[in-house]
């Protein structure tokens, strides 16, 4: 059974629905927090007097801007929103597959492309959705292949998408991220562009969303499932419907106490799995944060021995001490942007916690490079 049958979130989707009636939306949270489940709920039913459109754009890398426009075509065609002819300038199109090839005049000015599409699919529609997902890994393509000028160009084409005559009534976007996309915004001196979108943040799942969710995948193949351990897989996987649903497909004779489960994360964190964990990686330092990566595996450093309440101004002076060139500001920047891009979050009397306890204990195994 889908996942999206199994966790309802009546309160994330109203909230979703609310701002559609009246504005687009900047939709962000941490990653494999169930965004993208979200949206495919929408696709499936949308809001009243409207289609909704999903494209995955961190899939759009290698010609970024071009990949959106002809993605967005594909997708419009295959919702029964867009009729191609031939004074579309498309050379051909493989209905089997749903795939299409841009001319090179339209190569040229994609988005000029995309508007002309989405007028049209306006019309036909009444009311579109635009959902794109992944936004910042897309404008992290484009500033690599193009530079950072055509990055902050993207943002703003894509408001002027949103402001147009003829598609500002009829046309919503959402634009999703699992790294801060306001933070990205403003390193490339777009933040302007964004002001314009309402911002809702997708949360993880509850104790109890969890819990029933880690039930659900055992009893599925007649496994038992303790409320304990239920609790425990939750707490453990930060809420995370993705690693909940991995910690229970280790469980292979069932979760009959907390013990099954950590025995569970014994598994997912051998070195063979380590790979599991990628997307939260070290990785991700070394290709967006080169300069201040010392600093920022500083702070994770300094934050580790604990999930919960390690104290902010350590995290700060390790900051300083990786890096002796940050000022106090600069230190406590660093610590911003982890909170930023979902690794860590505020706790109690000035403290930071993990978002997701099991990348803290990934990282302590893998994610040092000086371990």
């Amino acid at each position: 059974m889908p996942e999206s049958d199994l966790i309802d979130r009546p309160a994330v989707r109203q909230k979703l629905l609310s701002v559609l009636e009246r504005k687009s939306l900047l939709l962000y949270g941490p990653r494999r927090v169930g965004k993208s489940t979200e949206l495919d709920r929408l696709v499936a039913n949308p809001p009243p007097g409207r289609r909704v459109i999903r494209i995955d754009l961190e899939g759009h890398l290698h010609y970024p801007i071009q990949e959106l426009a002809q993605g967005a075509r594909r997708h419009l065609v295959d919702a029964g929103l867009l009729q191609l002819d031939p004074t579309d300038g498309v050379e051909s199109v493989q209905f089997a597959g749903f795939g299409l090839t841009l001319n090179e005049h339209e190569a040229e000015d994609p988005w000029r492309t995309l508007e002309g599409d989405l007028l049209r699919a306006v019309g036909r529609s009444g009311g579109l959705v635009l959902a794109l997902d992944e936004v910042p890994w897309w404008l992290e393509a484009i500033e690599t292949k193009l530079g950072a000028g055509q990055a902050r160009a993207a943002l703003a084409a894509l408001r002027r998408l949103r402001q147009r005559t003829g598609l500002q009534e009829g046309l919503r976007m959402i634009l999703t991220g699992s790294i801060g996309l306001n933070a990205l915004a403003a390193e490339l001196g777009a933040s302007a562009e964004l002001n314009d979108l309402e911002q809702a943040i997708m949360p993880p799942l509850d104790s109890a969303q969890g819990a029933a969710l880690f039930e659900s995948e055992l009893t599925a193949f007649s496994l038992p499932c303790t409320p304990q351990a239920a609790q425990e897989a939750t707490r453990l996987a930060g809420g995370s419907p993705h690693w909940i649903k991995r910690l229970a497909s280790l469980c292979p004779t069932g979760a009959s106490s907390a013990a099954k489960v950590e025995a569970a994360v014994e598994q997912l964190l051998t070195p063979m799995r380590r790979n599991e964990f990628r997307d939260e990686g070290r990785e991700h330092f070394e290709r967006r944060h080169r300069a201040r990566m010392p600093a920022l595996l500083a702070i994770l450093e300094s934050v580790s021995h604990v999930d919960k309440g390690a104290p902010k101004q350590g995290a700060i002076n390790a900051a300083i001490s990786a890096l002796p060139e940050l000022t106090h500001a600069q230190a406590m920047e660093c610590v911003f942007l982890l909170m930023d891009e979902f690794y860590l979050r505020p706790g109690a009397a000035d403290t930071l916690d993990w978002v997701n306890p099991l990348f803290r204990r990934w990282w302590l195994l893998y994610g040092n490079p000086n371990v």
